[in-house]
């Protein structure tokens, strides 16, 4: 009898142990599968730099391009000669997130001047501050200037 109740707690503890295990095994499997593929990467420079900055780089006269059309948009907007200031904004924000990782790669005082120039003219437009879109438009321009004179 003693050897019965003996057997039998062994078995228990033989099942419950393999059960652990299957458990053990299925965690170490999935976290293989979650986090081992982390370390696998391309040797891509393009992507080691957009993922450096955030934004895609593209050439400085893309950067240039770039910055013109922004500014006749601020322009055009200030002025009035656009209908729709909501979809214009956007299209500020689509236009400058298309070089903005250059700058920003190039130039991060001069990355954080034309934030602060669009956050600033974007405020001023939607409170209908016509001073502040003046003096956002020409922090921007100054700040193209400075960047297209290191960097034409």
């Amino acid at each position: 009898m003693v050897w019965a109740r003996f057997r039998q707690y062994l078995v228990l503890g033989y099942l419950y142990f393999m059960r652990s295990l299957k458990i053990l095994a299925a965690l170490a499997i999935t976290a293989l599968l979650l986090f081992g593929g982390a370390a696998c990467g391309g040797d891509d420079k393009n992507a080691d730099e957009t993922e450096a900055t955030g934004h895609e780089i593209v050439p400085d006269s893309q950067v240039t391009q770039g910055l013109a059309a922004t500014q006749q948009l601020l322009a055009d907007i200030e002025s009035g000669r656009v209908a729709d200031k909501t979809k214009a904004l956007d299209a500020v924000e689509a236009g400058w997130a298309s070089y903005e990782g250059t700058i920003k790669k190039n130039e991060v005082d001069l990355y954080l001047d034309f934030e602060d120039a669009l956050a600033a003219f974007q405020k001023a437009v939607k409170g209908s501050n016509s001073a502040g879109t003046t003096t956002a438009k020409t922090k921007f321009a100054t700040a193209a200037q400075s960047y297209l004179a290191k960097h034409p």
